[in-house]
């Protein structure tokens, strides 16, 4: 304030003045003669100028904040990403134009905030179901999906932990060569610098795939181009793996097998009476009778044509009393006399003098011819100790059914057993011991049934390579290039453009990840133009990208689906913060607080300079004047000041704090001339400033029907949205840039 005198104050000067200067003169307000009405009234109007005085400054700061080019701020629209959730079962995508208005309820006011689109849309039913982190740096390959094809969040981008080992093994099938703890094969790989390679312990492991898990080999030599392997297990997969991902790729020149012993478990025992459990039994039970039998059943998956078995078993003679039935007790006499030797009957020793062998050939059994004379292998305590019983497989040996269980199976019958019905007897019954059988193959090369490279997730067939005698690609370099995170769609978008809305967690200290965007194509990877809102991955927003026309589905992975590549440019070293992804959702839009009025026709009855035309709004964004000249609609422009306008430049002034149009004066700036019509028609925007940042889920519904989007949603709050600012902002920063303007800082700043 330059004067804070008022009316009071300015009369006491006055009566101190007279009562100096005119001491004749009573100045007084309370009787007042001519004189002193005029000076009251001279009081009221210096009281008045000094008012006037007093605003002087403010003014001059308002003219030289003008001056300096020093305008309120706009209000700006609050800014918000929807997603269009689609209904199951959506049978095609739906177009979203740009421009389309969504509501947002607010409990403090009755109208709805109004959003309208940025872009189009089109929504799909297209989901990501699988999705990897792969670095050809770290080789890994980093799942970021369930089983289920489920997206775990948060999710780190271009994050490689936890270091996942990428697989990289060759598994060889045979249906029974390993099969049993004792079995011995070669493996020949067709030269003896590849045999030596895969024996590197530090960079090659083999093992049995079994329902248990892995069983590791150990008995292992190189012999030559082969290694021998002098143990098997209940397997029909022998597993090289690869323990590190090197640059090079190894081929072998051949992989087929040479057989040795192949020892297992009987399948099946069956001694007349019952099943016998185990690897010990009386195979014809502890009483011994003409005609007796017993089956033993062999492993289904070793039996083949030319296979010779060994049925190898620990040999010994038990003892059983047979006498006749003790008389009943009744019958028995008080008083007993003394047997008489002479007439005592004598004990026979029962041995099985003859034995038969024979098999099952569909129709009957048919003798099975053994390797040597084995028919009087139980015939006497002489054979005990182990003892085999050898033949090869019959051509017509055909499976068949005893007591429920079915197999390959051979038939032990008694044919001789001299005084075996005689009683009292003592009958020697064998009883085998661990009883084992033996097959080993007689042809010199045992071709795998299947061979297959397994790399990450991704199974790749190559017995035809073994098939056609052409070297083999067991172990292939790492596949992939760059530090990369691929997104898989289950299906191709049938329209665009696609949406993808990132939301990232907010983090000083990242300063963005720039990529190259890419899609899976019949020849690989190809570049995608894609706009990008996301700031490189800095900040929440949308990727949009049409669907090139040639996108194909590509196996990564084990998982066929079109793929989205994110590569990034350069690679990140251990300092670097990586951006997170709390959610990745598809049909994201953007969407502003911007409400648009309909033209609105202006008429002009008189010709004026500086004419003036409201234009209400809740918070003014923009005004857009078209007239109508010679037939034709032109286009007026806003301008912030008409000092550099010529007379007959189109341009208007938005006064967003009066909420009016001003147009110029006919020689700064054009004057609307039309009288006998519309002069000019208006079209308002305008926002509800910071009323627009609603909260998360507050936007829900649509300004046309969606009968396929099952929901509609806001995941994030509304941000950015502000008011017209106010005055005293204006003079504060102008304030600002008057001290400092164009100056560099002093110690009288500071003052």
């Amino acid at each position: 304030m330059l004067d804070g005198r008022r009316k009071n104050e300015i009369c006491a000067q006055i009566k101190t003045l007279a009562s100096s200067y005119t001491p004749e003169w009573n100045f007084s307000l309370e009787k007042p003669d001519t004189g002193s009405v005029l000076a009251g009234i001279f009081a009221e109007q210096l009281e008045t100028s000094i008012q006037e005085y007093n605003a002087l400054p403010a003014r001059y700061e308002e003219e030289l904040v003008r001056m300096l080019g020093v305008t309120p701020k706009r209000p700006e629209p609050a800014r918000a990403v929807i997603v269009l959730e689609p209904s199951a079962g959506m049978q095609e995508g739906i177009q979203v134009p740009k421009g389309s208005r969504f509501y947002a309820e607010r409990a403090e006011r009755d109208t709805p905030v109004i959003f309208e689109s940025s872009h189009d849309l089109y929504v799909t039913d297209a989901r990501i179901t699988a999705a990897f982190a792969i670095s050809a740096d770290e080789k890994t390959v980093v799942p970021l999906c369930t089983e289920e094809g489920v997206v775990t969040y948060p999710m780190s981008l271009f994050c490689f932990k936890p270091h996942i080992p990428y697989t990289n093994e060759l598994h060889i099938r045979h249906p029974w060569l390993f099969r049993g703890e004792l079995s011995e094969f070669s493996v020949c790989f067709g030269s003896k610098a590849a045999a030596g390679r895969l024996m590197d312990e530090d960079e090659f492991a083999f093992s049995f795939l079994t329902s248990g898990g892995r069983v590791p080999v150990k008995k292992k030599r190189q012999n030559g181009a082969s290694i021998d392997i002098c143990q098997g297990a209940d397997s029909d997969t022998l597993v090289i793996e690869r323990k590190t991902v090197r640059e090079d790729e190894i081929f072998l020149p051949s992989v087929y097998f040479t057989a040795g012993r192949q020892s297992a478990a009987l399948d099946y025992i069956y001694d007349g009476e019952q099943e016998i459990t185990g690897d010990a039994a009386a195979v014809f039970g502890e009483e011994l009778s003409l005609y007796k039998e017993c089956y033993i059943g062999f492993d289904s998956g070793l039996i083949q044509e030319g296979t010779d078995i060994s049925l190898e078993f620990g040999l010994e003679f038990k003892v059983r009393e047979v006498r006749e039935n003790a008389p009943k007790e009744e019958e028995l006499k008080l008083v007993k006399r003394r047997p008489d030797p002479r007439l005592e009957e004598r004990t026979a020793d029962v041995y099985i003098q003859e034995v038969s062998f024979s098999y099952y050939n569909g129709h009957g059994f048919r003798r099975l011819p053994v390797s040597r004379r084995c028919s009087d292998l139980f015939s006497g305590a002489d054979n005990t100790g182990r003892r085999a019983i050898e033949f090869s497989c019959p051509d017509d040996w055909t499976e068949m059914e005893q007591e429920g269980c079915r197999g390959y199976m051979i038939r032990l019958q008694i044919m001789k057993a001299d005084y075996c019905y005689h009683r009292p007897g003592r009958h020697h019954y064998p009883y085998l011991t661990n009883m084992r059988a033996v097959y080993s193959q007689r042809e010199k090369e045992l071709w795998p049934a299947q061979a297959v490279r397994v790399q990450g997730k991704k199974e790749t067939d190559v017995t035809g390579y073994i098939q056609r005698r052409k070297p083999l690609p067991a172990f292939l370099k790492f596949p992939y290039r760059g530090e990369s995170m691929l997104f898989g769609f289950d299906r191709k978008p049938a329209g665009g453009p696609i949406s993808l809305y990132f939301i990232i967690r907010k983090n000083i200290n990242f300063s963005g990840i720039q990529a190259v965007f890419e899609y899976s194509s019949p020849k690989g990877f190809q570049p995608l133009k894609v706009l990008n809102n996301t700031e490189d991955l800095k900040n929440s927003g949308t990727v949009l990208f049409v669907p090139p026309s040639n996108m194909a589905e590509m196996d990564i992975e084990g998982k066929t689906r079109y793929w989205i590549r994110l590569t990034s440019r350069r690679p990140a070293d251990v300092r670097t913060v990586l951006p997170i992804a709390e959610h990745i959702y598809m049909n994201g839009t953007e969407v502003l607080n911007i409400e648009r009025s309909q033209p609105k026709e202006q008429y002009v009855e008189q010709i004026a300079p500086d004419m003036v035309f409201p234009a209400p709004a809740s918070q003014l964004l923009d005004v857009r004047i078209e007239s109508r000249e010679r037939g034709r609609l032109v286009r007026w422009s806003e301008t912030d000041s008409f000092d550099s306008t010529a007379s007959g430049d189109r341009y208007y002034v938005v006064d967003r704090s009066g909420q009016r149009v001003v147009f110029g004066d006919g020689r700064s700036g054009r004057i609307p001339r039309n009288t006998e019509g519309p002069a000019f028609t208006m079209e308002i925007q305008s926002c509800d400033g910071a009323e627009g940042n609603v909260p998360e889920n507050a936007i829900d519904s649509a300004a046309f029907p969606l009968p396929n989007v099952e929901r509609i949603f806001n995941p994030l709050k509304a941000s950015g949205g502000s008011d017209l600012e106010e005055p005293d902002s204006v003079k504060r920063r102008g304030r600002v840039l008057m001290g400092t303007g164009g100056r560099l800082v002093t110690e009288q700043d500071y003052v």
